[in-house]
C-alpha cells in the first residue's frame, strides 16, 4: 500500500464489514493488512477505535437472529396446536 494521507480526520470510531471471506485471504497476511488498514484510515485520528468486524461474527449474528425467529415460529405453532386440542376436547365433553 502506498503511503497518501488519511482522508478521515479526528475520527471517534471506524467499524469494517468484511466484502469477501476471511478464507480468501492468506492466515499470514490478516496482521500486516490489519496494521496497514489502520495505518492508512485512522492516520488523522490518533484517539479512534477502528473495530474489523469477521465473517465469523456476521454468521453469529444472522443464524442467532435466524434461530430466535425459528423457536417463535414453533412456540406460535405450539399455542395454535394446543388451542386445537382444548378445542376438540371441549366438543367431546
Amino acid at each position: 500500500m502506498s503511503y497518501q494521507p488519511s482522508p478521515f480526520v479526528n475520527l471517534k470510531s471506524l467499524k469494517i464489514h468484511p466484502v469477501r471471506e476471511l478464507s480468501e485471504v492468506r492466515e499470514h497476511n490478516r496482521g500486516k493488512m490489519y496494521a496497514e488498514v489502520k495505518s492508512y484510515l485512522l492516520d488523522g485520528s490518533t484517539g479512534a477505535t477502528l473495530i474489523m468486524v469477521s465473517r465469523e461474527d456476521i454468521r453469529a449474528i444472522k443464524n442467532t437472529k435466524f434461530a430466535q425467529e425459528f423457536v417463535s415460529e414453533l412456540w406460535e405453532m405450539l399455542e395454535q396446536e394446543k388451542a386445537r386440542i382444548e378445542a376438540k376436547m371441549t366438543k367431546t365433553r
